[in-house]
């Protein structure tokens, strides 16, 4: 049973001295729209929503969402691999920036960059919000049963190949045709 959620919410993490600090919002003009039980957002997440009609609160422990932080994901690459004539972008390379960057098969990913030495770049490849608790605050603006097309819309791929068919904005079976806000569409 796959339902399409429409959503907005504000989330909250606590910092470093056990404080909620915002993180992030979505709004009834651009709400979160996504369908259950296809593994688009945290399990935990899902369940939790489920047990709400139209206000919710909760908070996801660290464990239900991306994980306790793992000091072994800091991960050291050669400097000069980043440099170009023996230089070092700053404008993209400096600590707290999320960079992109392809592993060994071509696959693209992003990290942190966590510090920078004069030799090695250390980057962290933990989820940004690894190790932290996330408390959500919101409502649901509406919720149904999935159609076949809005499900297909979901699980197909686009034909232009940006968002893989999550963003739900486009036409059945994911055939873009036309800018469904995925950012990859013509």
């Amino acid at each position: 049973m796959n339902q399409i959620y429409t959503i907005s919410y504000n989330l909250y993490t606590p910092n470093e001295s056990g404080e909620e600090e915002f993180v992030e919002s979505t709004t009834t003009e651009n709400p979160l729209i996504f369908c259950s039980g296809i593994g688009m957002l945290l399990p935990k997440f899902e369940e939790n929503l489920s047990k709400f009609d139209d206000a919710f609160d909760f908070v996801l422990a660290k464990e239900d969402a991306y994980g306790v932080y793992n000091a072994e994901l800091l991960k050291d690459a050669p400097r000069n691999l980043f440099e170009t004539n023996g230089t070092l972008d700053e404008k993209i390379f400096f600590v707290g920036n999320i960079v992109p960057l392809m592993d060994a098969e071509g696959r693209r990913f992003n990290a942190k960059v966590a510090k920078i030495g004069d030799d090695q770049i250390t980057f962290d490849l933990n989820h940004p919000l690894a190790g932290k608790d996330l408390h959500f605050k919101g409502s649901i603006i509406d919720v149904h049963e999935a159609s076949d097309a809005e499900y297909k819309a979901f699980t197909q791929p686009h034909s232009c190949g940006g968002c893989g068919g999550s963003c739900g904005g486009c036409g059945e079976g994911g055939d873009c045709g036309s800018d469904c806000g995925c950012g990859g569409c013509n």
